[in-house]
C-alpha cells in the first residue's frame, strides 16, 4: 500500500510538473489568456496535492480545489458533446467560417483547421455560399476574413462562392454580421452551417441560435499542442455564457 501511495505522489506530481511547463510554454509561444491561467492553476494543484498540510485549512483548500475541478471536467464533457451535435450534412445553402487568431497575414493553426474543413465542404457542395467572418484584431496585419479567403483560394475554391465579413470582433458578431449579409443575399428562407474547432461548437450553435432558428455545425479538430489550453478556456468561456449569457 506504502509503495502504491508512493507511486501517486510521484506521478501526481511529475504530472504537476510538466503541466505547469506546459502552461508557461504556451503563455510565451502563443496567446497568454484565461485558458493559461487554468492550464498553471491545475498543474500547481497536482503538484502541490500531496505537499500540503494536513491541517483544516488546507483541508478546505483541497475540497475547494477538487470540486472546481470537477466541475470543469463535467463542463468538458457538455462542449464535447456539442461538438457532435447537430451536424452539417454538406448541403446547407451557406457556410459562415467563424474568425480566429491570424498572424500576421497568416492564419493560425485553428484557423487552419476551420478553413480545411470548409475547403472539404465546397467540395460536396461547390455552389454553397461560404462567408468568412472576422475583423481586424490586435497584432493582425489584415483582417481575420481577408486572411481566410486568400487561404481559400489557393486551396482552389471558387471566388464567386466566397463573401467577406470583415467587421465582426466576436462570435455573436461573427454571426449577426453574416446573417445581414446572407438575408440580403438569398431574399428567402435559406439553410446555413458554421464551422470553427470542436472545443467551440457548443458556446458557438448556443449563440448562432440567436440568429438562425436552425444552425448546423462544421466540426474541425484543434492542434494537439494548444488542446488544453483551448478547452480549458473554453470552459470558463462557456460559464460566462450561462451567467451572462453572451
Amino acid at each position: 500500500m506504502a509503495a502504491l501511495l508512493t507511486l501517486i505522489n510521484l506521478l501526481t506530481t511529475l504530472c504537476g510538473a510538466l503541466t505547469l511547463l506546459y502552461s508557461v510554454w504556451m503563455s510565451i509561444t502563443a496567446n497568454f489568456n484565461t485558458g493559461n491561467v487554468m492550464v498553471f492553476a491545475f498543474g500547481l494543484t497536482l503538484l502541490l496535492w500531496f505537499r500540503l498540510k494536513k491541517n483544516l485549512f488546507f483541508l478546505i483548500v483541497k475540497t475547494i480545489a477538487l470540486i472546481g475541478f470537477c466541475a470543469v471536467f463535467f463542463i468538458m464533457g457538455i462542449i464535447y458533446q456539442g461538438s457532435v451535435a447537430d451536424r452539417s450534412t454538406g448541403k446547407e445553402d451557406a457556410l459562415i467560417v467563424l474568425g480566429c487568431a491570424v498572424i500576421g497575414e497568416n492564419v493560425s493553426k485553428p484557423l487552419k483547421y476551420r478553413l480545411d474543413a470548409a475547403c472539404k465542404w465546397h467540395e460536396e457542395n461547390p455552389s454553397g455560399l461560404i462567408v468568412v467572418s472576422g475583423g481586424k484584431g490586435p497584432q493582425e496585419d489584415i483582417t481575420e476574413a481577408f486572411a481566410m479567403k486568400k487561404y481559400l483560394l489557393a486551396a482552389g475554391v471558387d471566388e464567386n462562392v466566397i463573401i467577406t465579413e470583415e467587421k465582426a470582433t466576436s462570435t455573436d458578431e461573427n454571426f449577426k454580421f453574416s446573417k445581414e449579409i446572407l438575408d440580403e443575399y438569398f431574399k428567402r428562407d435559406y439553410s446555413v452551417a458554421f464551422a470553427t474547432n470542436d472545443f467551440h461548437c457548443y458556446r458557438a450553435r448556443l449563440l448562432g441560435k440567436k440568429y438562425f432558428e436552425d444552425i448546423k455545425s462544421l466540426s474541425a479538430p484543434i492542434n494537439l499542442s494548444a488542446a488544453p489550453v483551448c478547452w480549458f478556456r473554453e470552459t470558463a468561456a462557456v460559464v460566462k455564457y450561462w451567467i451572462f449569457n453572451n
